[in-house]
């Protein structure tokens, strides 16, 4: 008779398989992503365009400010597996690094933000991470402050952990909130229903009530947390490392052929700096506007064009 535990025992057998080919692909690929990094460097927007053919996953959380920033100031992303030969660990932790130009918004040119892959005493997987600070310029931030406040109710918290307190008590002896709860509420009901800035990507923590074992950061981290910024922040991070990141290359090929498809569509595109702010922006339309000569078999980003129609499917 086949008992409960046999299936779940090869349910991790299996998993045990996916996660060594993880590793040997890792293995294999890593001088193949070094040298796509010293050849895409040398390709104004490249990542841009990437963002650009991004799916839904991904797509659905840019605003139109998140799309101008990017399509103006990103120039590279780049995953890691950090645990990769870690007996502890998991292959299937990430780091992930975004960096940008000199720009009007922040002062960071670097945003990075790892995503431990986790198990809990309830069958329960997937990724937990600490919130980034994010360096906002003055009236710049594309999260109207959520952000900061997550990144500051997390600092909070570690601190009480790591004098010992486990929380603020009130004069009746019941939990007091702390003034960092109060305001990361309020600027949770101000933004609403309204769609948030990508940026709040680099607040996620923990997913809403899981206990995580073995966690190689300090467990206050991952308490339970009603106040979410980024819910979706996990499954974001999947996208990045297990498509976007792969399949750069694919991405970019295809932003080409889209753009030859649609020239007429780009024939009035002057300054990418003119565009409506409500509207998101095109960032085809930005590698589109510096073609010079339409005849010639050299794209506007100075590589050599692909020919039309032969991407695989």
């Amino acid at each position: 008779m086949v008992t409960y535990e046999e299936l779940i025992q090869l349910e991790y057998d299996f998993d045990d398989v996916d996660c060594e080919i993880t590793r040997q692909q890792y293995k294999l690929s890593t001088n193949l992503y070094t040298k796509r990094n010293t050849l895409t460097s040398a390709i104004p927007h490249f990542w841009a365009l990437v963002l650009e053919q991004a799916p839904t996953d991904i797509d659905q959380f840019i605003t139109p400010s998140d799309s101008k920033l990017i399509a103006e100031c990103l120039t590279g992303i780049e995953v890691t597996r950090p645990e990769i030969i870690d007996p502890a660990g998991s292959p299937r932790t990430v780091h992930i690094k975004f960096t940008f130009s000199e720009n009007e918004w922040f002062e960071d040119k670097v945003l990075e933000k790892t995503f431990y892959f986790r198990r809990a005493s309830d069958t329960w997987s997937g990724l937990v991470s600490e919130p980034v600070k994010i360096n906002w310029k003055k009236g710049k931030d594309l999260t109207k402050g959520l952000t900061d406040a997550a990144y500051n109710l997390w600092q909070k918290k570690e601190k009480l952990h790591l004098n010992g307190i486990n929380g603020v008590n009130g004069t009746n002896g019941a939990a007091k909130k702390l003034p960092e709860e109060t305001t990361l509420e309020r600027k949770l009901e101000i933004a609403g229903e309204e769609s948030t800035s990508f940026f709040t990507f680099f607040s996620f923590r923990k997913k809403k009530g899981e206990e995580v074992e073995d966690v190689k950061m300090d467990e206050s981290a991952f308490e339970e947390q009603d106040l979410e910024v980024c819910p979706h922040g996990g499954e974001v991070a999947m996208v990045i490392a297990d498509d976007i990141w792969p399949n750069a290359i694919k991405y970019f090929t295809t932003a080409q052929e889209d753009d030859d498809d649609d020239d007429d569509e780009f024939e009035g595109f002057e300054d990418m700096e003119d565009s409506d702010e409500d509207e998101r922006v095109d960032i085809r339309s930005l590698v589109q506007g510096k073609r010079k000569d339409k005849a010639s078999s050299v794209s506007p980003v100075g590589i050599e064009a692909p020919p039309l129609k032969t991407r695989k499917t």
